[in-house]
C-alpha cells in the first residue's frame, strides 16, 4: 500500500493542518448534532413499527411510490447518492447539492418506518460528506474537494456509529484505493472524534443488534473463520 507523506510539494504547510484541525472541531459539533437528530428518529420510528408493524408494512409500497416521487421532483444531481460523493471527490462533478441532506434523511425514515430495507452507513457517509464540502470553497487549498469529503465522511460515519478510529480510516482509504492520504490523518481523526463525542452526548445510543448464540473459539471454528475470511 502506498503512503502519501505530509510535503510541501501536496500544499499542506502545517498551518494549513491547524487550520483544518481547527475546522474539524466545528464540523465534527455540527454533523454529530445531525447525526444525533438522524440516529434518534430512526430508532423512534423503528421502535414505532415494530409496535404497528401489521398497520405499517402493507403501506410499503405506497412508501416506496413517495420516495421515487420525492427524488425525481426534487433530487437533481443529489439522486446519485454515494455515486456523486465518489464523483465530486475525482473532480468529475464541482459540488454536492444541500437537498441532498433532508432528501436522504427524509427517504431513510419513510423506509424504515414501513419496514423497507436500508442501511444507515451510506446515510451518514452522504450527509458528512455533504456539510462538509460545503465549507470547501472558504478555503484555498489543493484538492480541497477530496481533503473535505474524507473529513466528513468520517465525521458522518462515526458520529452515527460512535466508532470514530474505523470512520477515520475508512474515510482516508475510500476515495483513494490501495492509498493512506496520511496528511490529513489529524483533521479528519479530530472531525470524527468530536461527532463522535457530540452525538453521544446528544443522547444517540449505540446501533446494537442481540446475538443470543455464544460462540467458542477452538481450533476447527478458527479454521472455518479463516476460510471465510
Amino acid at each position: 500500500m502506498k503512503v502519501r507523506q505530509l510535503s510541501e510539494s501536496q500544499g499542506l504547510s502545517y498551518s494549513n493542518l491547524v487550520i483544518l484541525s481547527l475546522y474539524a472541531v466545528f464540523l465534527g459539533v455540527i454533523v454529530g448534532l445531525i447525526d444525533a437528530i438522524f440516529g434518534r428518529v430512526l430508532i423512534g420510528l423503528s421502535e414505532y413499527r415494530d409496535q404497528h408493524i401489521f398497520y405499517l408494512v402493507p403501506a410499503l409500497p405506497l412508501a416506496g411510490l413517495l420516495i421515487v416521487y420525492l427524488y425525481q421532483k426534487f433530487a437533481g444531481k443529489a439522486a446519485q447518492g454515494m455515486g456523486l460523493i465518489f464523483k465530486v471527490g475525482h473532480n468529475e462533478e464541482d459540488q454536492v447539492p444541500l437537498r441532498l441532506i433532508p432528501l436522504v434523511t427524509v427517504t431513510t425514515w419513510l423506509t424504515h418506518l414501513f419496514g423497507g430495507s436500508a442501511g444507515r452507513e451510506g446515510v451518514a457517509v452522504q450527509l458528512g460528506a455533504t456539510v462538509s464540502h460545503a465549507f470547501s470553497r472558504y478555503f484555498k487549498l489543493p484538492n480541497a474537494s477530496r481533503i473535505f469529503l474524507t473529513m466528513g465522511m468520517a465525521a458522518g460515519f462515526g458520529g452515527l456509529f460512535q466508532t470514530p478510529i474505523a470512520a477515520t480510516f475508512f474515510a482516508l482509504e475510500v476515495l483513494t484505493l490501495g492509498q493512506l492520504s496520511l496528511p490529513i490523518l489529524v483533521p479528519t481523526l479530530i472531525a470524527s472524534f468530536v461527532a463522535s463525542t457530540t452525538s453521544h452526548l446528544l443522547g444517540l445510543e449505540k446501533f446494537s443488534h442481540f446475538v443470543s448464540e455464544s460462540l467458542t473459539i477452538d481450533l476447527e471454528t478458527f479454521i472455518k473463520l479463516a476460510l471465510l475470511g
